[in-house]
């Protein structure tokens, strides 16, 4: 598995007049170097202000930030590895439905939304999830790929002191679908050895009564 981080509103000026998310700079940060230690990790920033091109827009879709995207995702998966894309914002208090909650879940996948939100479940953290945008283009790009699980994360900005304990819940998460990839590539090696343990077996043991098989039955159709 790797992992892939981009926070797409992360370029700043003027922080005060809001022309960013404000958190996702620092959140992103703080995740890569936490997960980093983890598996294979690559992170993406803003290259431009939000006002000049939104990045997680479909009008960005050829924007270079989204090819890079691209090109690092296809390069993961062509190296035979899944991949676990992070997709990083924030958000002011006072967003209807997102105030007073130290992050917002945005996945657009009901099935991956229910395997992420299970690791908030029980944590002290206030959180909320939401269905995901179909205009975010970035969620809508890669989470249908088989070989893609992709998660949209609103983090509060201007109530962030348990910005630690929500990269912990996702460092957690990451390391459980590491190990789970881990576990299945385990499975499928155990089996193949299995299969070919068997066949040397069954030749060791039967190899010369099953040539003779052949042979007889080979001559019975040819004649």
């Amino acid at each position: 598995m790797e992992i892939v981080i981009i926070a797409p509103h992360s370029r700043c000026v003027d922080k005060k007049n809001r022309d960013c998310d404000r958190q996702a700079l620092s959140a992103a940060n703080k995740l890569y170097n936490k997960v980093k230690t983890l598996a294979p990790t690559h992170i993406i920033f803003a290259d431009r202000l939000r006002k000049y091109q939104d990045l997680n827009r479909l009008s960005s879709y050829d924007s270079p930030i989204r090819y890079t995207l691209r090109e690092i995702v296809k390069q993961c998966t062509n190296r035979g590895n899944k991949v676990l894309l992070y997709e990083i914002h924030s958000f002011p208090e006072g967003i209807k439905g997102f105030t007073g909650n130290d992050v917002v879940l945005l996945d657009i996948l009901e099935n991956q939304q229910i395997n992420f939100n299970a690791s908030f479940s029980d944590s002290d953290v206030k959180w909320k999830t939401m269905e995901g945008s179909p205009v975010n283009s970035i969620q809508k790009e890669f989470a249908f790929s088989p070989d893609v699980e992709a998660h949209l994360l609103e983090f509060n900005e201007d109530n962030n002191e348990n910005e630690d304990r929500v990269i912990n819940i996702i460092v957690s998460y990451t390391k459980e679908k590491i190990n789970d990839i881990f576990i299945s590539q385990f499975l499928r090696l155990f089996l193949g050895f299995l299969v070919v343990l068997f066949i040397i077996i069954f030749f060791t043991m039967y190899g010369s009564n099953f040539g003779n098989f052949v042979n007889n039955w080979s001559r019975g159709h040819t004649l």
